[in-house]
């Protein structure tokens, strides 16, 4: 369980990470 939780916990901040990245990349698109 606790490796698993590990994965989802990884992979959550990963796609957060990216979602970051290309929200920021839109802010800075439209300034």
């Amino acid at each position: 369980l606790s490796t698993k939780n590990k994965m989802t916990t990884l992979c959550l901040t990963k796609s957060l990470d990216s979602f970051l990245a290309s929200y920021d990349s839109f802010c800075t698109m439209r300034k």
